[in-house]
């Protein structure tokens, strides 16, 4: 993992969903981007926290990142997150995700 990812919690309904089975968490790839159920620690994936949702990004290291436009992809992630309240956090809701911050970090480099 790139040294740019960021932990965020589930919601408590994303939790409920998650512990009544709907929909299984795991790994989004989506080129640049990266999103994983739980949490990295020590460079490998700790995923007895399920409760949290972490990002990669930039995971080949392609592009030198400054913080601020990494901040902003941060706050774009909490954003589609927040989107798709309500959906089922499964692979395909993940992977939209994953589209669509990395059609915004597209945006950004140009």
């Amino acid at each position: 993992a790139s040294a740019y990812a960021a932990a965020r919690e589930l919601t408590p309904d994303e939790i409920k969903r998650n512990d009544q089975g709907g929909g299984s968490i795991g790994l989004a790839y989506q080129g640049e981007v990266h999103i994983y159920a739980g949490v990295v620690a020590n460079g490998e994936l700790d995923q007895s926290q399920l409760d949290k949702l972490t990002i990669d990004v930039d995971p080949d290291n392609e592009f030198i990142w400054s913080e601020e436009p990494l901040q902003k992809v941060f706050k774009k992630f909490d954003e589609l997150v927040v989107q798709h309240k309500g959906s089922p956090l499964n692979d395909y809701t993940l992977r939209l995700i994953g589209s669509d911050l990395e059609h915004f970090m597209r945006q950004l480099l140009q």
